[in-house]
């Protein structure tokens, strides 16, 4: 099964992480949180490197206002440490920051060097990734619903065969792959899948899906 580490400070977020947590589960995969280790803010950094690098298939990345706890003789905080094992590991990150034109409270808004810190690090995802912004945990619960559940389907769609493909002539596995993407961006980006049965008439692959 997926695993999906939800990586973000925890005080500020902890209704978003639920939030998202929740629909996790609800997509069928397994959501790899700090919450599990019994800790908060103070989650011991080893055991959260572990969990990235043996335990992930997906990196979500939650970002608001505060660039969260700088373990001693470490000078990045562990969120960001987080996003350096997934990158370091070659796992998929899906990233979300807040809107800045959502109030925000200011108790959980940094100040001087780590709210220089965590400028940093947003402007370095953003030159990365394709961020995603949200106003509100059901808005990130429902993007991450959304591309988690995408990435899902396509990690399964790439586990097809092409040489039992019905239909289709052998292909090697790099024109299959380009095949899918180029199906993919003709239909706007909208992933459509179906699963099919064998069939039990005589001549007939599968069984036929009437309109």
């Amino acid at each position: 099964m997926t695993g999906a580490f939800v990586s973000s400070t925890y005080t500020d977020l902890v209704e978003h992480r639920r939030a998202v947590s929740e629909r996790i589960r609800q997509v069928g995969a397994v959501d790899v949180a700090m919450e599990h280790l019994g800790a908060r803010n103070e989650r011991p950094k080893n055991e959260c490197i572990r969990l990235v690098r043996q335990e992930t298939d997906i990196f979500i990345g939650i970002y608001a206002h505060r660039y969260g706890t700088v373990p001693v003789g470490e000078t990045k905080s562990i969120t960001e440490l987080e996003y350096d094992a997934a990158t370091e590991a070659g796992i998929k990150r899906l990233i979300y920051v807040v809107d800045d034109n959502v109030p925000w409270m200011k108790r959980f808004m940094d100040q001087g060097t780590p709210a220089g810190r965590l400028e940093d690090f947003k402007a370095a995802l953003k030159m990365v990734h394709v961020v995603k912004y949200f106003t509100n945990k059901d808005d990130l619960a429902a993007s991450v619903a959304a591309d988690l559940g995408r990435e899902l389907a396509f990690s399964l769609y790439r586990k097809v065969d092409p040489n039992k493909a019905a239909g289709r002539n052998p292909k090697s596995i790099s024109d299959w792959n380009n095949q899918r993407i180029e199906i993919y961006k003709g239909n706007n980006n909208v992933f459509l899948a179906r699963t099919l049965r064998p069939s039990a008439k005589p001549g007939q692959t599968y069984e036929r899906i009437e309109a």
